[in-house]
């Protein structure tokens, strides 16, 4: 049905009101330029501002009309008095409006006499004219005729009685553009002559059986309406088409066809062909039981968008329909419903659907999918809007979205979706997206709807009809309730496994193994020495008494790589040039016996402890243990018996415990190769041995 613009001029009227000052008219509400008089039971029009040029008095009780009625009226260019109980309409009604008035709305009223509203509107300017619901049962157009001298441009007649439309319609409404026979009971149209203006012609609503033909009925060759753009016979008896195939050479130039819930029983081969302008065609809600269409029903390269269905999905597309869009590879729309696709396989959407790649808007509804194939989308880079509403779908493969570069709009409303997650869509779907609609489905508010309900949290503004229509189904605690309601905490969904905590403590077991091995590792020197010293405390300390039984004058604790000093400088001065004995472990110790009990016994025997100290002698690990036994020794018998030797300044790097604690307690000996410093060095050795 084509609706007057008349409405849609009355429906911004509340609009106007509530973003303009508003004028006194008591008992009217006015603004600057528009008047609301509607539903107040007035049986006179008041006076009303000399601005207003458009006043709504619909639903009143103005009764007959006559030359008085709008004599409060100026200017005024739109008028509605429909609904006002008006039978008599005298000659000259509308003189008082000259000729200003442009539109007017009269319908919903019952004229006694209707051709005396023709003739009190014959010497108006009016472009508009609604006459709907007024009870009008001509069957000629004829009956018009005193509207020819009125420039009229739209004529709405719906739900009238109107049964059968005939005669010279350029010589009744020459001007006429736009005819709405809606909700009549017209089962015949013939015009004889040209019209040459008519762009829009709606028949919906009435009981025509076949199309009606749009041809001469002298000449089948011209067209009565050759500008015809839009037409639409929706809502009629219509069984077959045979009658569209004899006139499209009377419709070139139709652009809209519009057949909806008729009874077709059959979409042979090129029905559509022989219309090089149709851009759009709605066979939506075929009310038939059986539908035999034709592989190339649809043969058209100027269609740009189809709407097909049925009311009861009595409509099956099987693989005999395989390139059935093949043929209209222009679509950039294309809706779909009531049409069984239960047997759809993967191979078949793709081949289906494959020619569309210009589509921008998709609608699948009430068709029987249960899943959307994985190849459903794969050329579809241009689609927009997608809907797949009322079906059976819970679940995709995510590669089905991944070509939807361009997709704004997704609705899956009223299927089986239980949950969804991350991976259900890609990425920059979830973030470009801007509707998506999943109201009406049986929702599974448990862990498994976790990241989709924290995504609701900062996208619910993309989501239609939340959170009224997202209600949980499962588990029992949550039936019935708002999904809104479910909000669980992470810790609540992602609890610490067993093998988690398993592997936790075996690491933290190996962390602390690992460290204490590395502290007893660190200190295994020590340690030893400690069990040495216990081992010791438990024999007694067996002190050597001061009668010159010594073995040995003094102990030489070193590093290997001072050797070559010990033996060359060291034992040449003290043993051979000066007779002592000194205690070497390359030479002394006992061989079969444990370095630490060869260390300690040696030391024991000794009457003086030398430590030659090098940075080399304070890294070395046996070294830091002869180091312990001389602080031992140092406690134990005095700062005298010990002789500390520098070689070299030892880094602070390799400084440790005891050896800091011996060089801040004692004086060193400085070794240098400076002569005069060489005797000194020798001097001093030589006195702290004595």
């Amino acid at each position: 049905m084509m609706y007057p613009s008349a409405v849609l001029r009355y429906c911004l009227l509340v609009v106007v009101c509530l973003s303009t000052p508003m004028l006194a008219c008591p008992p009217c509400e006015c603004t600057n330029t528009v008047a609301d008089c509607s539903g107040l039971g007035l049986r006179r029009i008041p006076k009303l501002p000399a601005t207003i040029s458009v006043l709504n008095f619909s639903s009143n009780h103005l009764g007959n009309l006559s030359l008085d009625t709008f004599g409060n009226l100026t200017g005024i260019k739109i008028l509605n008095i429909s609904d006002n109980y008006i039978n008599n309409v005298a000659k000259n009604t509308f003189s008082a409006l000259n000729r200003d008035i442009i539109e007017l709305d009269i319908s919903n009223n019952k004229f006694w006499r209707p051709i005396d509203v023709y003739r009190a509107l014959a010497s108006t300017n009016l472009h508009q004219l609604s006459l709907s619901n007024t009870s009008l049962h001509f069957s000629n157009v004829s009956a018009l005729e005193p509207l020819s001298k009125v420039p009229l441009r739209r004529l709405y007649l719906v739900g009238n009685l109107l049964k059968i439309l005939k005669g010279n319609l350029t010589k009744s409404l020459p001007k006429l553009q736009t005819l709405d026979l809606t909700k009549n009971l017209i089962t015949a149209i013939s015009f004889a002559d040209v019209h040459e203006e008519l762009t829009d012609l709606d028949i919906d609503g009435n009981i025509l059986k076949e199309f009606p033909s749009f041809c001469l009925k002298n000449n089948i060759s011209t067209s009565s309406l050759p500008q015809l753009r839009t037409l639409s016979l929706s809502t009629n008896l219509i069984t077959t088409l045979q009658g569209l195939n004899k006139s499209t050479t009377c419709l070139q130039n139709l652009e809209t066809l519009m057949l909806d819930n008729n009874h077709f029983f059959e979409l042979g081969e090129n029905t559509f062909a022989g219309l090089p302008k149709l851009q759009n065609l709605s066979l939506d809600l075929v009310t038939t039981s059986r539908l035999t269409i034709h592989q190339a029903a649809f043969n058209s390269t100027s269609l740009r968008s189809l709407t097909f269905g049925s009311f009861q999905r009595e409509i099956v597309v099987d693989d005999s329909l395989l390139k059935l869009f093949g043929f209209c590879p222009n679509l950039t729309y294309l809706k779909l419903s009531g049409v069984s696709f239960s047997k759809w396989t993967q191979g078949i959407m793709r081949t289906l659907f494959s020619p569309l790649t210009k589509l921008k808007f998709l609608s699948v509804v009430r068709t029987d999918i249960t899943r959307i194939p994985t190849q459903f989308l794969p050329e579809m880079q241009n689609l927009i809007y997608l809907d797949f509403r009322n079906n059976y779908i819970s679940s995709w493969q995510p590669s089905v979205f991944q070509n939807a570069t361009a997709l704004k709009t997704l609705i899956l409303s009223n299927n089986h979706i239980t949950n969804l997650n991350e991976s259900f869509l890609p990425k920059f779907l979830w973030e470009n997206i801007e509707i998506l609609d999943l109201s009406f489905n049986p929702f599974d508010c448990s862990c498994e709807l976790y990241w989709f309900r924290k995504w609701l949290n900062d996208n619910s503004f993309k989501i239609t009809k939340y959170p009224e229509r997202y209600i949980c189904k499962s588990p029992s605690e949550y039936k019935d309730k708002r999904l809104i309601d479910y909000d669980p905490s992470y810790r609540h969904c992602h609890p610490i496994s067993t093998v988690v905590i398993a592997l936790i403590v075996c690491v933290c077991v190996l962390v602390a193994f690992v460290s204490v091995a590395a502290i007893l590792y660190r200190n295994r020197w020590h340690i030893k020495y400690y069990i040495y010293l216990l081992r010791s405390n438990q024999k007694g300390y067996e002190k050597i008494p001061e009668n010159g039984s010594f073995v040995f004058d003094a102990f030489v604790a070193y590093n290997s790589t001072e050797r070559i000093w010990v033996f060359s400088k060291l034992r040449e001065f003290l043993e051979n040039q000066h007779g002592m004995k000194l205690c070497l472990h390359e030479r002394d110790f006992r061989p079969g016996r444990l370095i630490i009990d060869n260390i300690a016994e040696n030391i024991r025997l000794s009457r003086k402890l030398i430590l030659i100290l090098s940075n080399e002698f304070a890294k070395s690990q046996w070294c830091q243990l002869e180091t312990l036994k001389a602080q031992d020794r140092f406690f134990k018998e005095g700062a005298s018996s010990l002789v500390l030797v520098m070689l070299e300044d030892i880094s602070y790097r390799h400084m440790n415990g005891p050896l800091s604690l011996l060089l801040r307690s004692m004086t060193y000996i400085q070794w240098s190769s400076d002569p005069v410093a060489k005797e000194l060095f020798w001097n001093k050795l030589l006195n702290s041995l004595r």
